[in-house]
């Protein structure tokens, strides 16, 4: 019922806004017998809605809890990364069709964490997203990217052209121009 009651329009200033939620919920007494418990594993039921996509509802079950506390060691670790020096930047080639000649390069996120090894962009990013780190991250992304590219060339002397992805958050920042000039 709650769901349904959510996904009806709110109309506000003359905008239609329709409101999407995500539900968890815990069990008393077969989850646990305190309030405190119940209402944390019903947070952790809304996290697993939430993974799920919009307007899901979830029961607690006991392998959330470690699902979650797996989320919370990595974006602790995550928060430290940037100063450890743990990112990496590989860089793939962007080639003419025409004589396979190299004209750009992507430049591609990786993450060594010391207990997980190589990490790609889908295995932390949408946490750096989260916890509000892809701003840094990708201003980190733009200096070493941009740093690396500096003197590359093509075979025929012509400047390679750099590509480097932009997370929706960063396309929202007010300053992503002048992060993109300083780099």
């Amino acid at each position: 019922k709650m769901q349904a009651a959510c996904l009806k329009p709110v109309h506000m200033r003359g905008h239609e806004l329709r409101v999407g939620i995500s539900l968890g919920a815990s069990l008393y007494p077969d989850d646990a017998a305190d309030v405190r418990s119940l209402l944390r594993y019903a947070d952790s039921a809304m996290y697993q809605a939430k993974t799920e996509g919009r307007g899901n509802f979830q029961f607690y079950r006991h392998d959330m809890t470690r699902g979650i506390e797996q989320r919370l060691r990595l974006g602790a670790s995550l928060r430290q990364a940037l100063d450890r020096d743990e990112f990496e930047l590989y860089y793939q080639p962007i080639v003419t069709l025409e004589g396979m000649r190299p004209r750009a390069a992507e430049a591609l996120l990786r993450w060594h964490h010391p207990q997980l090894g190589l990490l790609g962009p889908d295995q932390f990013l949408p946490l750096a997203e989260e916890i509000g780190l892809a701003a840094p991250l990708g201003h980190w992304v733009f200096g070493a990217a941009c740093r690396a590219a500096a003197g590359w060339r093509a075979p025929d002397g012509a400047p390679l052209q750099l590509a480097i992805n932009i997370s929706p958050s960063q396309l929202r920042e007010r300053a992503l121009v002048d992060v993109i000039t300083q780099a």
